[in-house]
């Protein structure tokens, strides 16, 4: 009966490291596939450069939000969006991933996790 007092804690963290590793891990995927569908937009032929950075940040917050994700928690940056064809659009997802239960047991991971997707494609 010690040795499982003893262990438990242990075995708790264990558990929770890896439900919360996996959180990020999903939220991680998400921003990837959000920004390439950003990227998708930036690069479509006949987009109108005014409003495509709107366009693109519509987009992946729409993305985000269908995963659980609030698009006020997401940071939306584009480079060359309907530039000229053959030159290169880029957009990056910037998230600030916070550790709900690993936060409170551990000091380090009160900070957080900083994940980040970023695609590029080619504008046509």
């Amino acid at each position: 009966m010690v040795e499982m007092a003893i262990i438990m804690p242990i075995l708790a963290l264990i558990l929770f490291a890896v439900i919360e590793w996996g959180i990020a891990f999903q939220r991680w995927q998400v921003l990837a596939a959000a920004s390439r569908e950003g990227a998708r937009v930036a690069s479509l032929a006949g987009c109108d450069p005014g409003t495509a950075e709107a366009q693109v940040e519509a987009i992946v917050n729409q993305f985000v939000a269908a995963a659980g994700i609030e698009a006020g928690e997401v940071t939306v940056s584009t480079d060359n969006a309907c530039g000229d064809t053959g030159t290169n659009a880029t957009v990056r997802v910037d998230y600030a991933f916070q550790f709900p239960v690993l936060s409170n047991m551990i000091p380090a991971f009160a900070d957080g996790l900083a994940l980040q997707g970023a695609s590029v494609m080619r504008n046509e």
